[in-house]
């Protein structure tokens, strides 16, 4: 992702810029708490989740064009070893922050 990103929008997404982009609403509140929730183990073949990522706004099939083919063979390469009999097993994290919004 971290080199797909960059070449489909042009916007930088090391760490760093991420967790920047991610937190700029705390621009606008005085944060009050915030806390993360992981989801239960879930299972997805390998090639249900590439399919999934198409349904994402970057990684979109149009947006791809003539890309999508290498973006799913990428994809399956670095995912594949992680599999069993071609499943993932992962956990979703959630985090939700919490706060009072700033005035003027």
């Amino acid at each position: 992702m971290l080199r797909w990103i960059p070449r489909l929008t042009g916007l930088d997404f090391g760490a760093k810029a991420f967790e920047q982009k991610m937190r700029r609403f705390t621009d606008h509140i005085d944060v009050l708490g915030d806390e993360s929730f992981d989801s239960e183990p879930i299972e997805q073949s390998v090639e249900d989740f590439i399919a999934c990522q198409h349904s994402r706004k970057t990684f979109t099939y149009r947006k791809l064009g003539q890309f999508a083919d290498e973006f799913d063979a990428e994809l399956h390469s670095l995912l594949a070893p992680y599999s069993q009999s071609g499943v993932l097993t992962f956990r979703v994290r959630t985090q939700l922050t919490w706060g009072t919004i700033r005035k003027g």
